[in-house]
């Protein structure tokens, strides 16, 4: 019978442990991109800084704005889809990552529950 009263105790533990899980794992993540973008936003910079600087650089005595608006704009979009690629197989990672190690947590939860409930239908056929 203390089984019985204790698995009813423990019944919700299985979800609260989930959303422990979820909640931890959820904040890893997003640590875990901050961190990403802000490599890659000054990784961006210090490139873009260089190349900006090299074109001023050769255009500098020609003063050919025309050339340098056109490459500039050529470089942003080429940044800018290099980000945009390697932001997404980040995510694309860490969400697989995510899912995977859920579905691991899901299975050994089901399968504790499983167990509960094996023992407590032993119990109540005594």
């Amino acid at each position: 019978m203390f089984s019985l009263i204790l698995f009813d105790f423990l019944e919700p533990m299985p979800f609260l442990a989930l959303t422990a899980v979820f909640l931890f794992i959820s904040s890893v993540l997003f640590i875990e991109i901050a961190t990403m973008w802000s490599n890659l936003r000054q990784k961006i910079s210090d490139k873009f800084s260089v190349r900006v600087t090299r074109i001023i650089n050769d255009f500098n005595a020609k003063n050919n704005t025309l050339k340098i608006e056109n490459i500039f704009s050529k470089l942003i979009t080429e940044i800018n889809t290099k980000i945009a690629n390697k932001l997404s197989a980040h995510i694309s990672e860490i969400n697989s990552t995510f899912t995977a190690k859920l579905s691991k947590n899901n299975n050994k939860l089901t399968t504790e529950i499983k167990k509960i409930n094996t023992h407590d239908v032993e119990y109540a056929s005594e």
